[in-house]
């Protein structure tokens, strides 16, 4: 099946790559020894669930136990296992999206990363930036007194410069400049660069 338009590459622990596309899924390409894709199959997902959920895909990441998340179009953000061997298919771990306690709270969320630290983080389109609580295993959203700079547009990219200073790219709006506190539970300060 053809790939179409990939919106986010992460490399699996196997060297495996997983491709989320913008409007046919996620797929599982297998590479050689020089890196280049050799083979890929379409992720299928659980039967009982729209099939829009998961067509439109924002971005993939792979968190520290090797389990793949991925932020669809309006659906919220997934935590899925990934059979091995030909015809892979998920089960969500976990669903994480404003319609569920999960703390989450946009349906629409732009970017996934994870840090350093194994954290995972989500920027949104228009209710900021949260980060994923490995203890109480729940989304959390990232205090700030300049909400309204995370409300006005969309996060698109996210990227740590180290530890505590993250990168924000935004749609729209230029590059917000964030430095965390040391707990890194909230902005102590925000610069916003527009030219």
């Amino acid at each position: 099946e053809l790939i179409g338009d990939v919106t986010s590459i992460a490399e699996g622990k196997s060297g495996e790559l997983w491709l989320a596309t913008m409007g046919n899924g996620l797929f599982r390409a297998q590479t050689d020894s020089h890196g280049r894709i050799i083979s890929s199959e379409k992720v299928i997902f659980p039967a009982n669930r729209e099939a829009a959920t998961f067509n439109t895909l924002y971005s993939v990441v792979m968190d520290k136990q090797g389990e793949i998340w991925i932020s669809s179009k309006g659906y919220g953000t997934f935590r899925i296992n990934v059979t091995k061997g030909n015809s892979p298919s998920a089960t969500i771990i976990g669903e994480y999206s404003e319609d569920k306690s999960k703390g989450l709270d946009d349906n629409h969320v732009m970017t996934l990363v994870k840090d350093d630290k194994g954290i995972i983080w989500a920027g949104t389109w228009n209710n900021g930036l949260f980060y994923y609580d490995w203890g109480k295993r729940v989304f959390v959203k990232l205090k700030s007194d300049q909400e309204d700079l995370f409300k006005k547009f969309p996060l698109a990219k996210l990227l740590f410069e180290d530890e505590n200073h993250l990168i924000i790219g935004t749609r729209g709006n230029g590059v917000l400049m964030a430095t965390l506190s040391a707990r890194r539970d909230s902005i102590i300060s925000l610069s916003h660069y527009t030219s």
